[in-house]
């Protein structure tokens, strides 16, 4: 699971787990919109690998926040709070970041 800070939930962001070693993406889901996040029923990824947290938001006027969290290895019932996001920031520039990934 992954917690975002007040403010950010299902109704406004998005989240991701990005495993390193595989270069695959997956999509969090917060339906209740608490701002906790998780992959759903019945979805796993295993414990010891190599991820980042992506969290992603915008608003009406297109500027962007994000957090990228460093790699981390996933642990048995993970959960992954996010402090804060970082922004605003342009499209272009929120680009250039996930280019780098």
């Amino acid at each position: 699971e992954v917690e975002l800070p007040s403010g950010y939930d299902g109704s406004n962001s998005q989240c991701f787990i990005y495993y390193n070693p595989i270069n695959s993406l997956a999509g969090l889901y917060d339906s209740d919109e608490d701002g906790v996040f998780d992959l759903g029923s019945g979805y796993e990824s295993p414990v010891g690998l190599s991820v980042k947290f992506i969290a992603l938001s915008g608003d009406s006027v297109n500027d962007y926040y994000y957090h990228i969290s460093n790699n981390t290895a996933t642990t048995m019932n993970h959960y992954e709070i996010i402090p804060n996001m970082t922004g605003p920031i342009s499209h272009a520039d929120l680009q250039i970041i996930f280019d780098n990934l």
